[in-house]
């Protein structure tokens, strides 16, 4: 059982939504329904347990049934959480719709009970189907299919209830033993009965408040509308149908580090300052730190690439011109590429990680831009060189 109740569900009409979403905390049930409460979740579902029909038979026919209503009041049965399932020797299960009196969905399971395998629902002895949309009121029938059922020795009784998917696993024993148990559901709970969009409308009866996002129900409903639900919005966490209930989450604190140098929470979000003389998103798992030069020679790139886009007609001489430009910004990119490729390569980025993150003076190694190595070799001249080897000139 859960700890707490989730608004919009509270004990007493002063504390839920309305009488829809009281629960009765004596019986684990909510007003006009007849499930019992396993668990609330706050992102829109509810664990309830729901009890399992049965029907049992000797030479003569049926000694003693169990055909249970179901009332779900404003909460559905979800079409893709639940499975319909038959367990017997010979068994139908069936829903039947308490409007219209129709079956809604229906399953049978094999005579043929010679190679029943546990764990599996594929039709010796146990057979599941989904559903075809949400329910809220119906009736969980089972029968047999032929008169062998009561004849036998063992599995004189077929059974029909719905499960959650993954949880029910068949077992040999429950051909016999499945009388007064429950199974457990995956229902779904929404607000409203109308979308998103239809209910922003009306600021009164919107139930979601700050720092939310409103959510569509995908279920699926043989008519009208299965309602919206709400939630908090990225880097907010808590119950969103309360106000102020979405708090900030402060994503700079805990165990798990996000940024590399430092870490700013913002309303929502946060940010990861570099130090000084980089440039990037300084997130540890993003792209990190960079030193402004090696930034440099990327954003030249970028101005060169608005040059392939220009279209000037005013000549022969401007068509000379511009294919001029043309030649010597691309070269002009080809050798800015190369330049960051050789960085990258002969491992300048983590030279450059090294020192930012040594918490010594960096006294024995600098990096330095192209431009300044330039000037201080005076454009690379030969007569500056003093000597050669293995990992390049050495000036």
């Amino acid at each position: 059982m859960w700890e707490t109740i989730p608004y919009p569900f509270g004990i007493g009409k002063d504390c839920s939504l309305s009488e829809t979403y009281e629960v009765n905390c004596t019986s684990l049930t909510i007003a006009d329904a007849n499930f019992t409460l396993v668990n609330i979740f706050p992102e829109g579902h509810i664990h309830a347990l729901l009890p399992v029909a049965h029907q049992c038979y000797n030479n003569h026919g049926s000694i003693s049934h169990s055909q249970p209503k179901i009332r779900l009041s404003r909460f559905l049965l979800s079409s893709r959480f639940n499975f319909l399932t038959a367990v017997g020797c010979d068994a139908r299960a069936g829903l039947l719709d308490l409007k219209d009196r129709n079956y809604i969905s229906d399953c049978i399971s094999r005579t043929n009970c010679t190679k029943l395998a546990k764990n599996l629902c594929y039709g010796q002895g146990c057979m599941q189907v989904p559903l075809p949309f949400s329910l809220t009121k119906f009736r969980i029938h089972t029968q047999r299919v032929t008169r062998q059922v009561g004849s036998w020795s063992f599995n004189n009784c077929t059974y029909a209830f719905l499960a959650r998917k993954m949880h029910y696993k068949f077992k040999k024993e429950d051909l016999d033993n499945m009388q007064n148990q429950s199974l457990e559901v995956s229902l779904v709970w929404t607000v409203g009965n109308m979308s998103c969009a239809e209910a922003k409308r009306n600021i009164m009866s919107y139930v979601c408040r700050e720092n939310t996002e409103c959510w569509d129900s995908l279920e699926i409903v043989d008519e009208g509308h299965p309602g919206y639900s709400c939630r908090c919005a990225h880097g907010y966490q808590g119950n969103p149908y309360l106000p102020g209930g979405c708090q900030d989450i402060n994503e700079c604190e805990g165990p798990n580090k996000v940024c590399r140098y430092g870490c700013v929470n913002t309303n929502g979000n946060y940010t990861c300052p570099c130090p000084n003389g980089t440039h990037g998103d300084g997130r540890r798992y993003g792209s990190g730190c960079y030193a402004l030069s090696v930034i440099s020679f990327r954003e030249p790139a970028k101005a060169h690439d608005n040059f392939l886009y220009i279209a000037i007609g005013t000549g022969p001489a401007a068509s000379v011109v511009l294919t001029l430009m043309l030649c010597w910004g691309l070269k002009q990119r080809r050798t800015i590429k190369s330049r960051e490729m050789l960085f990258k390569k002969n491992g300048g980025l983590i030279l450059h990680e090294i020192l930012l993150e040594s918490k010594q003076p960096s006294n024995t190694a600098k990096i330095f831009a192209a431009r300044i190595l330039k000037k201080a070799t005076n454009n690379f001249h030969k007569t500056n060189i003093i000597g050669q080897g293995g990992y390049g000139t050495v000036y």
